[in-house]
């Protein structure tokens, strides 16, 4: 099964994949504004997911990066995940909004 890397970089997308494989959303944050990208709601029936990574280049502690999520769909399915970035002490405001469709097919 193959893993797919998709860099989230519009606030509506669709990702299409086969059952099975490994889908790693990644979506731009800065750590050291407080806020953090989460999934909203609970994870759909069918979809598997890890626990979020965040990765940094080479730039120094704090800096800008992206805030990672890996998905996987051993069947087919079709869901709609939302994405919110925001500051986990205020969580009524949200700074950006994602919707990822998923759409895994056999």
């Amino acid at each position: 099964m193959a893993v797919i890397q998709v860099d989230i970089t519009e606030p509506s997308q669709t990702v299409h994949v086969r059952s099975g494989d490994t889908v790693r959303l990644c979506l731009g944050e800065t750590p050291t504004t407080g806020y953090r990208w989460e999934r909203l709601g609970l994870l759909p029936s069918g979809v598997e997911e890890e626990p979020a990574t965040f990765e940094s280049g080479a730039e120094p502690v704090g800096a800008a990066g992206r805030r990672c999520f890996t998905l996987c769909c051993p069947s087919s399915i079709d869901v709609r995940l939302t994405y919110v970035l925001r500051r986990s002490w205020a969580p009524d405001q949200i700074a950006k909004r994602v919707v990822i469709r998923l759409v895994c097919t056999d």
